[in-house]
């Protein structure tokens, strides 16, 4: 029997995790965040009706290949009306707060969004793709590479090659790159609306720098918290902030301020990649006040921790050799 109810678990899950983007949003938010259907319904500007309209068809789905099935999403012209007209007022707000936020990143341009009979993922997919278009060609690559089959498994492999891991960090930098434009999931952008106290999907606040234009390219926009930081008070982290070299405070500046990446900071201020990555890390140890690691002990910890690492993977690899 509990071979059974784990089997129904799983298989419940699966269908979870291919429910539309907006049943499946509220769904989540109403049964794993605790937000209520009122709340939900205020802060989407819509009637409760719809809400429970939508919670009713992702348990519809939820079920749909279970043995006491379902069907499929509730036809549009019928019942499924409210919950049409309420996803498709939903994604045109998304698309619209994704092109603000692009614009106050300094991206000019035009995204080609899908046709609306696609599903809201595309949308995503399509605000990414604008971004990454502004990437040199080796993060562009890094990118279209993703979509290959086995790189969602690669962090379940036993050994990871080089090569891999080169393309890991690029992958990396491209997440940075899209988190600093204000890029985000149709389901986070709407837990934000519903719930903003609840800290979806982490259930905690992650720190997210911000890319804005710089003050000498064309499209800068002022910020008011500028202004109001400028006539506050020096505070003990900003004046050991002051007693660092100016190239190390012009790094750090557009590291967190700017959300530049550390190749592009690195180009503007004519240093290399390690030497920018060295300065924003010796800023970030002066704010916090702690001392920074000297040269020595930086190489004696890399080298434990990378001969860890080999002893763990040899290890593996003779566990797999010998099942």
């Amino acid at each position: 029997m509990e071979v059974i109810m784990l089997h129904l678990d799983k298989m419940r899950l699966a269908e979870m995790n291919r429910l539309p983007a907006l049943p499946g949003a509220l769904f989540r938010l109403h049964n794993f965040f605790d937000a209520d259907v009122e709340t939900m319904a205020q802060r989407l500007v819509t009637d409760k009706e719809s809400i429970l309209l939508c919670l009713a068809e992702a348990r519809t789905l939820i079920h749909a290949n279970t043995p006491y099935g379902g069907t499929d999403r509730f036809d549009a012209e019928e019942a499924g009306l409210p919950i049409a007209l309420l996803e498709r007022r939903l994604r045109r707000e998304y698309r619209q707060h994704l092109e603000s936020n692009f614009a106050a990143s300094g991206y000019a341009g035009v995204i080609k969004w899908p046709a609306p009979s696609t599903d809201i993922v595309t949308d995503e997919e399509a605000a990414a793709t604008f971004v990454v278009s502004f990437l040199s060609a080796s993060f562009r690559s890094a990118a279209s590479k993703s979509r290959e089959a086995d790189v969602a498994t690669v962090d379940l492999w036993r050994f990871v090659p080089p090569w891999r891991r080169i393309l890991r960090r690029r992958r990396l930098h491209i997440a940075d790159a899209l988190g600093c434009a204000g890029w985000m999931r149709f389901d986070v952008w709407l837990a934000r609306r519903v719930a903003p106290d609840r800290h979806y999907p982490h259930f905690y606040t992650l720190h997210q720098r911000r890319r804005r234009p710089l003050p000498d390219e064309t499209n800068a926009i002022p910020s008011p918290q500028d202004d109001a930081r400028s006539r506050e008070a020096p505070s003990e982290a900003q004046r050991r902030f002051d007693r660092l070299p100016g190239l190390t405070q012009d790094a750090y500046i557009l590291f967190e301020t700017y959300g530049r990446s550390v190749d592009e900071i690195s180009k503007r201020l004519g240093i290399g990649r390690r030497n920018a990555d060295r300065r924003i890390r010796r800023a970030i140890y002066a704010i916090i006040g702690w001392p920074l690691p000297s040269p020595v002990w930086t190489l004696s910890f890399e080298l434990k921790l990378r001969w860890k690492r080999l002893k763990r993977q040899c290890r593996d690899v003779l566990i797999a050799f010998g099942e």
